[in-house]
């Protein structure tokens, strides 16, 4: 399982955090024998956290030109891979065959193991279950949505940089272009 330090950026440490809670989530559902919400537990983070918000903020950090900072650049493909791997793993139960494919595809031959089901199923470890950093992603992510729908009902076109002065984030003002 992934592990970040605590200077880590937001977004790595809320994805770790949301990976790590997940995995207790889904394995407390499997002990139970509620497969139905292990899968939807998984669901949520996969689509929700992992490819909805998580690949978009992250993409930004992935710069591979030569005037890149290739130290940030590589420890945000570092997270961006283990959490993707890991997901992996905790899909496995439920989709064996397209989870085994990807997982191959993203190791290419270079694994450690012949099939990630011969791998150790997730486990959760609660030192990495960063709640600030979750609560700050929950107000980014629900500043941005609101600040789309207020665009979309302004009717202001999506290509069209707009400065927005958001006051609150935990005492310091900040300007985001949008």
């Amino acid at each position: 399982m992934p592990t970040v330090p605590e200077d880590a950026p937001l977004e790595a440490r809320w994805i770790v955090a949301e990976l790590h809670e997940t995995a207790a989530k889904v394995n407390q559902a499997l002990e139970n024998y509620r497969f139905d919400d292990a899968a939807n537990v998984i669901y949520q983070f996969f689509w929700g956290s992992f490819c909805d918000w998580y690949l978009e903020i992250v993409k930004l950090r992935l710069d591979f030109s030569e005037t890149a900072d290739k130290v940030r650049t590589q420890a945000a493909l570092a997270t961006l891979v283990s959490v993707f791997e890991a997901a992996l793993r905790l899909l496995s139960p439920f989709m064996p065959f397209i989870s085994e494919e990807i997982w191959h595809a993203v190791y290419d031959g270079n694994r450690q193991q012949k099939s990630h089901a011969l791998t150790r199923y997730p486990q959760a470890d609660s030192t990495q279950i960063d709640r600030h950093a979750q609560n700050q992603m929950v107000y980014l992510s629900d500043l941005i949505v609101e600040t789309r729908a207020y665009r979309k009902d302004r009717e202001v076109p999506e290509k069209e940089l707009v400065e927005l002065f958001v006051v609150g984030l935990g005492g310091m003002d900040e300007r985001i272009s949008t």
